[in-house]
């Protein structure tokens, strides 16, 4: 799963945009996780 992410990241690094692109795109993987940890989902 970690890899899959690293994967997903770095592709979207290598699309050339910009650093915080990137860090968008965590901050909603990021966000996704844990909505699925919430007890009602």
């Amino acid at each position: 799963m970690t890899l899959d992410i690293e994967n997903l990241l770095r592709s979207i690094a290598a699309t050339g945009v910009a650093p915080r692109t990137v860090d968008k795109a965590r901050l909603l993987v990021c966000a996704v996780f844990n909505y699925g940890l919430w007890p009602s989902t």
